[in-house]
């Protein structure tokens, strides 16, 4: 029996073809009729939630995965370098309206800076908040990332290796642990949000996922201007996504 578009990809990538159902396709049937039968309706139904299940798993054993790699040598780490110069200016600050004077004193990088004078402001001299925060916003951006392998593969080992390659890549300490880079966390995140939405506005054509991506993309770039060049990489992505249509 051959099996219709789609069911192979469940196989491969992870889900269940239920045999109990497969069995129930009459030998004989056409290619064509079985598409079109209620039968391999439920079998890739089933195979979609199984594999949804598998992915979700798969993102908790990160999240927590995640947690051991960045914490378990150094829960806290204290202040250092621009720490301290950017608390003593936080404590300076009347309010938090005050925040918004920071965002022209850095125009190339405005939500950052705000986002800098926001959280000194409310955490103050206690370095275990940062750490969370930190944690926060690379969960974040890890759900982003996998999220990004997932639309682009289906392939549940893709998403697992981006997972861990991402949790253990020793450059991101910083992004953990140093309160300074930690205040530009969420901002960080907002970039492969960004792709991640753009990549479901060219698979699935819905305008709200553009919005969204263009969302992000503005928050990233005037957070830091390490995504300057995204676009061209949505452009690649467009290209080789409407080529498989």
């Amino acid at each position: 029996m051959t099996e219709p578009a789609g069911a192979f990809g469940f196989r491969l990538f992870g889900g269940s073809v239920r045999p109990a159902v497969v069995r129930a396709v009459p030998a004989g049937m056409a290619v064509a009729e079985i598409r079109e039968s209620a039968v391999w309706g439920v079998v890739l139904r089933s195979g979609e939630e199984n594999m949804n299940r598998q992915f979700w798993l798969i993102a908790l054993f990160l999240l927590l995965f995640q947690w051991y790699a960045r914490y378990a040598a150094a829960p806290v780490v204290d202040f250092t370098l621009d720490d301290w110069a950017l608390l003593h200016r936080a404590e300076n600050m009347v309010s938090y309206a005050d925040a918004w004077q920071m965002m022209l004193q850095e125009p190339d990088r405005p939500v950052g800076a705000l986002a800098l004078a926001l959280f000194f402001r409310a955490f103050g001299d206690a370095p275990a908040c940062f750490n969370y925060l930190g944690y926060i916003a690379n969960s974040f951006f890890l759900l982003a990332l996998i999220g990004i392998g997932w639309e682009l593969t289906c392939n549940l080992y893709v998403v697992l290796l981006a997972g861990i390659l991402f949790s253990t890549f020793p450059i991101l300490r910083e992004s953990f642990n140093w309160p300074t880079m930690i205040c530009y966390g969420p901002g960080f995140a907002a970039v492969p949000a960004s792709a991640y939405c753009w990549i479901r506005f060219v698979r699935h054509e819905r305008w709200r996922d553009l919005v969204a991506a263009v969302l992000f993309y503005a928050i990233g770039l005037g957070n830091y201007e390490l995504g300057i060049f995204l676009p061209a990489a949505y452009l690649l992505i467009w290209c080789w996504q409407r080529s498989w249509r």
